[in-house]
């Protein structure tokens, strides 16, 4: 029988991913990403389909920060203000204490942004620099968790390999004019869901299988590994003469924009949620080469356990351990009422354009996890109670 799980199938899947281009929600190779998923899952056997949804479609334009007549480039930050053509002009300052009608610059501020207040809200200032840099100095987005409320003050990310103009200027708390575009407008994006039909015993349970397919970039590690993993016991689970349970696997967009693919899909499609004994959700930079630990989280200790020995097993590494009920910043926190596993983290180049097989991605790594996700889930769908 094929082994789904070898290295070699999980780096190709990997590969078939990330060269689809830049996935951010409802761009040309988001939608592509979707047109594989639902090729791939029904030659595995499952019943899959597409499922749009609406959100603010952000698209930037032209900005820059400049001082003495030099722009330094930077990216809109997607929940943040804009400004008019001439911009806003102020003194520079990096101190949140006395920015009120200046441009408050802030270094390596967290990009994903769930629970954390921003440093500008009581600062008032004229306009926000954000800089931030990979181990190259490339900017490292911020997701947009106010995507439906944005910030009124404009907010430009400048990569740390661009910033000496910036740095030199807050130093002597010089003047400069910040020039943020974009444009907001009606989008349109697709979730993918499948289901794994049960063939016998418990037909009205059964597992869910999540994991997001947007982001910054190319996202070769922070999301090829859940995507690699998803489709490996999918195809695993499809192969099996007999299934308990019923398996439903979701692919969702909008994960950079506050969840939006997967709060849709909540919110529209209730059913989805009937039954479910267990939600696992396979979050970012599984098994990426340069990883931070990624973190486990888990409604219950019962829940944690199994997954905690299904690592065990397989030598499944790194990780951290949160206690049941401690709140996840990723898609498990659309979860809090109802059972369920959560594997997520970072890495080197999380949110950078150099999140590329090449410099972050590691299949062994994947491979382990994804073994271990396997005899986890496959124990959940054929096993014993």
């Amino acid at each position: 029988m094929e082994d789904r799980f070898a290295a070699e199938a999980i780096a190709s899947d990997i590969a078939a991913y990330t060269e689809l281009g830049d996935h951010r929600t409802g761009w040309p190779a988001d939608n592509a990403v979707s047109d594989w998923l639902v090729g791939e899952l029904q030659a595995a056997g499952l019943i899959a389909e597409q499922e749009p949804f609406s959100f603010p479609l952000v698209q930037p334009e032209p900005s820059w920060v400049e001082i003495g007549g030099r722009r330094v480039p930077g990216a809109p930050l997607y929940d943040g203000g804009v400004t008019g053509p001439d911009g806003v002009a102020g003194r520079l300052t990096d101190d949140a204490t006395h920015a009120d009608g200046r441009l408050l610059v802030l270094r390596d501020a967290p990009i994903a942004a769930h629970g954390r207040g921003t440093p500008w809200e009581e600062a008032r200032p004229a306009g926000v620099i954000l800089i931030s840099g990979d181990p190259e100095g490339a900017v490292l987005h911020r997701n947009a968790e106010r995507i439906d409320r944005p910030f009124q003050v404009p907010v430009l990310q400048v990569a740390r390999r661009d910033a000496a103009p910036i740095e030199a200027a807050v130093s002597t708390g010089s003047a400069a004019t910040l020039v943020v575009r974009a444009q907001r407008t009606p989008g349109t994006a697709t979730n993918v869901v499948a289901t794994l039909p049960a063939t016998t015993g418990q037909a009205d349970e059964a597992i869910v299988l999540m994991t997001p397919k947007s982001g910054w970039g190319p996202c070769a590690a922070e999301r090829s590994g859940g995507i690699a993993i998803e489709l490996a016991l999918a195809r695993h689970l499809a192969a099996l003469p007999e299934r308990r349970r019923e398996v439903r696997c979701l692919f969702t967009g909008g994960h950079e924009l506050a969840h939006y693919g997967l709060c849709s899909l909540l919110r529209d499609r209730p059913t989805l949620g009937s039954g479910v004994t267990l939600w696992v959700h396979l979050g970012a930079s599984i098994g990426a080469k340069v990883p931070l630990p990624s973190r486990v989280f888990a409604s219950d200790e019962q829940a944690r356990s199994s997954l905690l020995a299904a690592f065990e097993a397989e030598g499944a590494a790194p990780f951290e351990s949160q206690a049941p009920g401690v709140v996840p910043g990723s898609e498990a926190r659309e979860l809090l009422d109802r059972p369920y596993v959560s594997l997520a983290g970072g890495h080197a180049y999380f949110h950078s354009e150099n999140d590329t097989v090449e410099k972050a991605t590691d299949a062994e790594r994947v491979t382990r996890f994804s073994r271990a996700f396997r005899r986890l889930v496959e124990s959940l769908v054929v096993g014993a109670d």
